[in-house]
């Protein structure tokens, strides 16, 4: 059987934040602290179903995932286990000012078949 990679990428969006407007908060980034690879499920990894989820996340200031959704999907079944997968993500927050804020983000989860 052949080596199943599965890679994830987080792109964090930017807050609509404006130099003028904010040059003088201070402000983190999102942080992932825990990242959760998606199981590959076999019916699609016998069809080798390959490329990306992207995942639409909101982030609490808590650093858990509140809400996800697929943004841009391959199949019914790799999207479940992208979203099941996300779910479980966990971040140190983003803060505005010291104190943490909520945020929202993509997450692009890779499925391929090849080694």
């Amino acid at each position: 059987m052949k080596l199943l990679r599965v890679t994830l990428a987080l792109a964090v969006l930017c807050c609509g934040w404006t130099v003028s407007s904010w040059a003088a908060a201070q402000k983190t980034d999102l942080v992932a602290i825990k990242e959760v690879k998606p199981d590959y499920p076999a019916d699609a990894l016998k069809e080798r179903k390959d490329g990306s989820v992207f995942v639409a996340i909101k982030v609490g200031a808590d650093g858990t995932v509140k809400d996800a959704k697929i943004k841009q999907g391959l199949s019914p079944k790799l999207d479940a286990a992208a979203l099941k997968a996300a779910k479980q993500w966990r971040f140190k927050p983003a803060t505005k000012d010291g104190k943490a804020v909520p945020v929202e983000t993509e997450l692009e989860m890779t499925f391929t078949t090849k080694p």
